[in-house]
């Protein structure tokens, strides 16, 4: 789950870029997220937060105090120590910390960035990221092009775990997602990019979720 974090008149809150778009309350959304957990305990979720700041500065401490006042909700998010390697699946469910928390793109910290909230990762120190400024379809299916890492870990010796496929057009455009969100298109462009960087995608972010292959197809 890719979500915007904003600031929006002292009030956090989810939305997109802008305040009045999309938004939600965090206390709901935990409060949501929570309940499928517990509804599904076999399922992981990855939760990605991204920094929306033209309205306010966004502190990651106070998001993790919502994530608090949710009962149960911190007790499951998996912490993980820098330079360990990341565990499978089965082994957080099985330890019961179902929740991975990322963030990005800014926001700060209350005792600075090296003393960000417990179970907090900054996501470009573990993922590598393809283009995200592809202006056409064409663009996409120009695959030295956008299957280009263009952010990601600057430590030679911790090479990114995890492969992000930037997978649309900017900007959106409803009409292309019908293309690059068909199955052939999808498959085409993830085989290709995971052959190019050697890594198999792990993520894949696209608009119009429902266009094409991901309406269709059962996210289980």
């Amino acid at each position: 789950m890719n979500l915007d974090v904003c600031n929006c008149n002292g009030v956090l809150q989810f939305c997109h870029n802008v305040c009045d778009l999309g938004e939600r309350m965090p206390n709901e959304v935990f409060t949501n997220t929570l309940q499928f957990l517990n509804d599904y305990p076999s399922e992981v979720i990855v939760l990605l937060f991204q920094a929306s700041q033209d309205q306010g500065p966004i502190v990651w401490d106070d998001l993790y105090a919502e994530m608090n006042n949710v009962d149960g909700f911190t007790d499951m998010v998996y912490v993980h120590q820098y330079g360990n390697e990341w565990p499978l699946m089965s082994d957080l469910v099985q330890q019961n910390k179902r929740i991975i928390v990322f963030y990005f793109n800014g926001g700060t910290c209350t005792n600075g960035m090296s003393a960000c909230p417990t179970g907090f990762n900054y996501f470009f120190n573990y993922a590598a990221e393809t283009q995200f400024e592809s202006a056409s379809v064409a663009d996409l299916e120009n695959y030295e092009y956008s299957c280009e890492v263009t952010r990601g870990p600057q430590d030679d010796a911790l090479p990114a775990a995890f492969f992000v496929v930037n997978n649309f057009v900017t900007p959106p455009d409803p009409e292309a997602a019908k293309v690059t969100n068909s199955k052939t298109f999808l498959s085409n462009r993830l085989t290709n990019c995971a052959n190019l960087n050697k890594q198999r995608p792990n993520f894949v972010y696209l608009d119009f979720w429902s266009e094409g292959v991901t309406a269709q197809e059962s996210p289980h």
